[in-house]
């Protein structure tokens, strides 16, 4: 008996989506604020102190929960090594009317890919993009907890962060410390953040 592999969509910017177009990204990091089965948003998240558990977290209704590793990483929000996202992208589309030889057709733009709008069309946000169009699948390899701030060197470079050597600061650490602020703004914080590393799905 098989398990079925898992289709979870996820929300990338513009630039992000051209660092996974390019082969750059193979990681990425959400904060630790959803857990499945607990409902609503974790209010607090640390290592556990009773035996036998690893972490404990407070629940939307401020119930406490202890899980080990294992019973946590089973419940990622998007999904288990082995299961598929779908990326949600900036995107446009131009319907044509049908005509005596053809069918009504519609032509679908990506912001990512570079493709050009016709003259007064305009970019849609991402998190509207229906699955029929999501052009990028992605297998999901490893997940793991850790925070933020443990990102490493080697990390930052397979978050597609590129060294900027025009700027102060333009290596990938300082660069993806200021990627998360612009996102999250609690980079000081050190939060802790789901850890997913995948490949593009030929």
């Amino acid at each position: 008996m098989t398990t079925a592999v898992k289709e979870i969509p996820i929300l990338f910017n513009t630039e992000m989506v051209k660092a996974i177009d390019s082969g750059r990204k193979t990681q990425t990091r959400r904060p630790l604020t959803k857990v499945i089965g607990l409902g609503g948003h974790i209010s607090s998240f640390h290592p556990s102190d009773t035996k036998g558990y690893d972490w404990i977290m407070r629940d939307a209704r401020m119930r406490w929960n202890d899980f080990t590793n294992d019973e946590l990483l089973d419940r990622c929000p998007f999904g288990h090594p082995g299961d598929h996202l779908w990326i949600r992208e900036t995107f446009s589309f131009q319907d044509f009317p049908a005509t005596e030889t053809s069918f009504r057709k519609r032509k679908i733009f990506y912001r990512a890919r570079g493709d050009e709008l016709y003259p007064k069309m305009k970019w849609k946000p991402s998190i509207h993009l229906p699955r029929i169009y999501g052009r990028i699948v992605l297998e999901i390899t490893d997940v793991k907890i850790e925070q933020v701030q443990d990102i490493t060197h080697k990390d930052a470079v397979a978050e597609g962060v590129e060294y900027d050597v025009s700027v102060a600061g333009g290596a990938p650490l300082p660069r993806f410390e200021k990627l998360w602020n612009k996102v999250y703004k609690n980079w000081d914080a050190n939060p802790w953040v789901w850890v997913y590393t995948f490949k593009v799905v030929t």
